[in-house]
């Protein structure tokens, strides 16, 4: 490659990266301990001022035919919080009882089931070109 070329080549990469014109980077959520023909699965992806807002940035309707579902999707690269919920109700929205707890079966990233899940920064994966597959498991409480 030219001594020209490689300058010209350079920038535009960097300039692709800062405006946001890079390419989605391929991710799979696998979503285990589903309820077979339980009911639709949601899954919302979301940035962090996509959750602090409260928006569910990305969401998925997933209709499961196994203990496993599998999701495919391509978001741009950076730090994500997924949350997953099994609508074994068929109304549409989580069912929460006394105190918000959960009546459905519920995941989200970096969550083991113990304890409140917290906040963005404790729930938040990062994303990027080596990512692969992320798993999430739903429990019920």
């Amino acid at each position: 490659m030219s001594s020209i070329k490689k300058p010209i080549l350079f920038f535009f990469l960097v300039f692709l990266e800062l405006s946001g014109l890079s390419a989605d980077v391929p991710v799979t959520l696998e979503i285990r301990n589903v309820v077979r023909d339980g009911g639709t699965v949601y899954a919302a992806i979301a940035t962090g001022e996509e959750f602090r807002s409260k928006s569910p940035g990305l969401r998925f309707e997933i209709s499961p035919d196994s203990e496993t579902a599998v999701l495919d999707v391509s978001v741009p690269e950076g730090e994500y919080g997924i949350t997953v919920y099994q609508d074994r109700s068929g109304n549409n929205q989580l069912d929460t009882g006394f105190l918000g707890i959960p009546r459905e079966p519920v995941g989200m990233s970096n969550y083991d089931g113990r304890g409140i899940p917290g906040g963005f920064k404790k729930i938040k994966v990062p994303i990027h070109s080596r990512t692969g597959t992320i798993t999430i498991r739903l429990y019920t409480f």
